[in-house]
C-alpha cells in the first residue's frame, strides 16, 4: 500500500449507508499490512511523515497531535464491544477537524 492510499483509507468522508460502512471495514482489513521493521533502525521509530505526509504537515502546523488510546476493548463472547469502540473512534475522526481530530491510534 502506498502512502497516498493509506491516507485516503483512513481520512475520508464518513460512509453514508450501513452497506458502505460494512464495505469499508472489509476493505481496511483486507488491505492492512504491518509496517516494515528493519533491525538496523533500532529503537524502531516510525516517522508519521513517512506514512501520512499530509497528516504530518497538518499536525506540525497545529503544533500538537491528538491521538486515541485504548486498553482492553472486548470480551470473549463476541465482537460487539470491539465494534462499539471502533465505531466511536471512527465517529470522532469524522466529526472533528484539525487540530482536534485524532491523527494517531
Amino acid at each position: 500500500m502506498t502512502t497516498p492510499d493509506l491516507e485516503a483509507l483512513f481520512y475520508r468522508p464518513a460512509p453514508v449507508s450501513a452497506e458502505e460502512q460494512a464495505s469499508r471495514r472489509r476493505e481496511s482489513s483486507a488491505k492492512f499490512r504491518p509496517p516494515p521493521v528493519r533491525a538496523d533502525r533500532a529503537p524502531y521509530r516510525l516517522a508519521l511523515a513517512s506514512i501520512c505526509p499530509a497528516r504530518a504537515r497538518a499536525v506540525e502546523g497545529a503544533g500538537r497531535i491528538v491521538f486515541h488510546v485504548v486498553g482492553d476493548t472486548g470480551g470473549v463472547n463476541g465482537v460487539g464491544a470491539q465494534q462499539n469502540v471502533a465505531d466511536h473512534v471512527t465517529r470522532q475522526v469524522h466529526e472533528t477537524k484539525m487540530p482536534d481530530q485524532p491523527s494517531f491510534f
